[in-house]
């Protein structure tokens, strides 16, 4: 009879020993404490460039023509506007290609005979650049012009004639060899045939049309001393 209940006793034992194994499995696979699925996503930052923002008050409208001769006369020209109130804030004006018209914040039109109309906040700009295709390559060159936007209003800021005389090829910087040119450049007061041209463009317009021509800081760069060697 004593045997018997310590037979008893080691099944129970047995018994006890087999529930422990077969619940440690579930204790350690138990899920934790829920989490968002997103918990541990990295945000990656949108790649496309902050746009300006400005108020619709603020604004003023510009209406010039250009005008590209010689070796500048290509199949488009780069204008790189700097805000001078914020020399880092630059914006690059395509004329020629609308194709390329796409780093621009403010509306771009171009209306034929080589004129533009395109919004900017009120303030002082400076046109420092100018840059024309070379081939596979682009060939830049300083400028020095600068003009004020009213806002609420149309600036004429004039005509803008480059003729660009001889292409050269300039050493220094990077790439050692790069390609240039030579300008000579002007601003002219065509403001009557202008007004007239931009009446028959935007009948609709209602700002008024002042004219604030450019100021012609620099007018060639033939004394530019990066020059230093001229294609035949």
């Amino acid at each position: 009879m004593r045997k018997k209940y310590l037979f008893i006793i080691l099944l129970g034992v047995l018994w006890g020993c087999a529930q422990v194994v077969e619940r440690v499995p579930e204790q350690a696979a138990s899920p934790r404490p829920s989490q968002s699925p997103l918990a541990n996503i990295a945000t990656i930052p949108s790649e496309e460039p902050e746009q300006d923002t400005a108020k619709a008050e603020d604004l003023g409208h510009v209406f010039a023509k250009t005008v590209f001769d010689g070796v500048v006369k290509t199949s488009y020209v780069i204008l790189t506007f700097v805000d001078m109130a914020d020399t880092s804030r630059t914006y690059q004006l395509i004329i020629g290609d609308k194709e390329r018209q796409k780093d621009f914040p403010w509306e771009v039109q171009t209306v034929g005979a080589g004129y533009f109309f395109i919004e900017l906040p009120q303030g002082e700009y400076r046109i420092s650049m100018i840059t024309i295709p070379v081939g596979q390559k682009k060939a830049e060159e300083p400028m020095d012009l600068v003009f004020r936007v009213d806002a609420q209003e149309t600036n004429y800021l004039g005509t803008l004639k480059v003729v660009g005389t001889k292409e050269k090829v300039k050493l220094g910087g990077v790439p050692v060899i790069k390609p240039g040119f030579e300008y000579q450049a002007a601003v002219l007061d065509e403001a009557q045939e202008a007004q007239a041209e931009f009446k028959r463009r935007f009948p609709d317009q209602g700002r008024s049309f002042i004219v604030n021509l450019m100021q012609l800081h620099q007018a060639d760069n033939l004394s530019d001393p990066e020059s230093e060697m001229e294609t035949p």
